[in-house]
């Protein structure tokens, strides 16, 4: 089958302006791209935000590639694809043809998946899912949805592990890039054993009589210090309520299981440390 290619290349940047991304002209001087420079209502703008695209025509379907987030990659990427276009540079065997049909890029897959977080979930859930996925996006080399596989989810693990981020950190950003590129397409299957386990490290306990022991020799001052800035334990420990005692007349702070070992009450409020399994 014979491949029609069109012998331009444009180079656009992908920004967000006025609250929504947009795909903008880079400005072109004697018919070389500027990418410090992109036309936005008609104005060069420099000193913006995002991703430089090339832009062609494939059998007259558009194609678009992302070449990175600087003008000097993305001048060179526009110099390297015209001149295999018009058949000045012989192209490297390892570069891929993009598929005929093939047509969800990563970003866009990732800019589709945040704006149906946005709508359906909190502030914070958006915020963390765009860095996770900002994360990916820094350490994929791949372009297009249909491209990922299990490797590229391995990929993810060891760069974790490079950046020495905690393993639980690394498992949820795996998780958020698969229901991300799933959600667009992509067919990536785990093996079993493929995620690493995670370690939760162990709080040390101490029994009632041990603090009972330990607030007998403070004073008033101290007892007060040490009850406000103990706390309970991480969820799933055994951990150590404290109620916090503002002189004899109230109290505040009480937890759950709080009383078991109360020592003292005010106003029927617990004075004292108890040991309770967090569900």
């Amino acid at each position: 089958m014979t491949v029609n290619i069109g012998r331009k290349t444009h180079l656009k940047k992908y920004l967000p302006y006025n609250g929504k991304w947009q795909f903008s002209p880079v400005v072109k001087v004697n018919g070389r791209p500027k990418p410090e420079l992109v036309l936005i209502d008609g104005k060069p703008i420099k000193g913006t935000t995002g991703t430089f695209y090339l832009q062609w025509r494939e059998n007259g379907v558009r194609r678009t590639r992302p070449v990175g987030t600087s003008p000097r990659e993305a001048l060179d990427a526009w110099q390297l694809h015209s001149g295999i276009l018009t058949g000045e540079i012989e192209p490297p065997e390892e570069e891929e043809t993009p598929k005929a049909g093939r047509s969800t890029t990563i970003r866009a897959a990732v800019d589709a998946y945040l704006s149906e977080v946005k709508a359906t979930k909190g502030e914070a859930t958006w915020r963390a899912y765009s860095a996770d996925l900002a994360w990916f996006e820094k350490i994929t080399k791949k372009h297009y949805v249909d491209q990922l596989r299990r490797s590229d989810a391995m990929t993810l693990f060891a760069a974790g592990r490079d950046e020495d981020l905690n393993q639980k950190t690394i498992n949820r950003r795996v998780i958020v890039m698969l229901q991300a590129m799933r959600r667009a397409g992509a067919h990536i299957q785990l093996h079993k054993g493929d995620w690493p386990r995670t370690v939760d490290k162990r709080v040390e306990i101490y029994e009632p009589e041990e603090i009972n022991k330990f607030f007998k020799a403070c004073d008033a001052e101290e007892r007060l210090v040490f009850q406000t800035f103990f706390c309970p334990g991480h969820d799933g420990e055994i951990g150590v309520e404290l109620v916090v005692g503002f002189g004899e007349e109230r109290a505040v702070g009480v937890g759950e299981g709080a009383g078991k070992f109360a020592d003292k009450w005010i106003d029927g409020l617990p004075i004292f440390a108890v040991e309770h399994d967090r569900e």
